[in-house]
């Protein structure tokens, strides 16, 4: 895992290989192209297959009174996940921002935007999510999704799966 801040441009990334264990791979973070705590990234390309997600964001740190919100931004950058990966993924109270991002998935169970275990945010702006496959969601997200000028297309899977606020 990178330590925070990270701040990356101009990077290109491609992630292959597959794993049998998909709560390993996916739900709890191991094996994405990008594991950060918070990261500012601007022009990315990048292309995960077979499990990984492509930026995962995990936090359950806390203070006495209250819990730290861990943020990932993502702006002017390209992201493709192939079979059983997913786009950008918050876990455990981190905030996904994107701004000028483009997600295409490209099989099931592969979703553009998501955050699913505690409080998990979603912001995105002039972005375009396109999923393909059953269960795959262009936004999935147990707190709030946010969009402005987005775009979405799907196809065999649910526009947003949310259980909080949409803006």
């Amino acid at each position: 895992m990178l330590e925070p801040p990270f701040t990356g441009s101009h990077i290109d990334i491609l992630k292959t290989g597959y794993s049998n264990n998909q709560n390993w791979m996916s739900f709890y973070g191991f094996g994405p192209a990008i594991n950060v705590v918070s990261a500012t990234l601007d022009h990315i390309n990048v292309t995960v297959h077979n499990g990984a997600a492509i930026i995962y964001v995990y936090n359950t740190t806390t203070t006495t009174t209250t819990t730290i919100t861990i943020t990932i931004t993502i702006t002017n950058s390209w992201l493709y996940s192939g079979p059983v990966s997913n786009g950008p993924y918050a876990s455990g109270n981190g905030t996904i921002i994107a701004h000028n991002v483009a997600h295409n998935s490209g099989s099931e169970r592969s979703s553009s935007f998501l955050g699913n275990f505690l409080k998990d945010d979603i912001y995105s702006y002039d972005s375009v999510a396109h999923s393909v496959g059953i269960g795959s969601a262009t936004y999935y997200a147990l707190e709030t999704i946010e969009e402005n000028n987005a775009l979405r297309d799907w196809e065999y899977g649910p526009v947003v799966f949310s259980a909080g606020a949409l803006v």
